[in-house]
């Protein structure tokens, strides 16, 4: 009896042959990056004048203003600063602006309360 041939009569797969599913973590993927560290914009500052005016490597730039900053954090805030010439984090952004006034949603709100039964094409004729 072939070894294939006794795989089929159990109707099993062949074990250890290609990639199944669960296995863990693949090679290279979703490794490496753990949490991003927040680095507050006072060193920020301080890595930008230790790199820039003081002559410091990153690492050491790093390693002398905060020891856990990466010389790889440093390398990306030099580098913002010389792109777009700016130390501060930028704040949170981006998401869907709003579609109505604070007016419109309370006179919508409003129409609503007085009747129930109101249709959206009342509501859009009535704006």
């Amino acid at each position: 009896m072939e070894p294939d041939d006794e795989i089929a009569e159990r109707g099993g797969r062949r074990r250890g042959r290609g990639r199944g599913r669960g296995r863990g973590r693949g090679r290279g993927r979703g490794r490496g990056r753990g949490q991003r560290t927040f680095v507050p914009d006072e060193i920020r500052a301080a890595l930008v004048d230790h790199v820039l005016v003081h002559g410091m490597t990153m690492r050491e730039a790093g390693q002398r203003v905060q020891p856990n900053v990466s010389r790889f954090t440093v390398a990306s805030i030099i580098r913002t600063f010389r792109e777009e010439n700016r130390v501060e984090r930028r704040l949170p952004g981006g998401g869907r602006q709003r579609l109505l006034t604070e007016e419109q949603e309370t006179a919508i709100v409003n129409m609503v309360i007085t009747n129930n039964a109101i249709r959206l094409r009342e509501i859009q004729f009535c704006n």
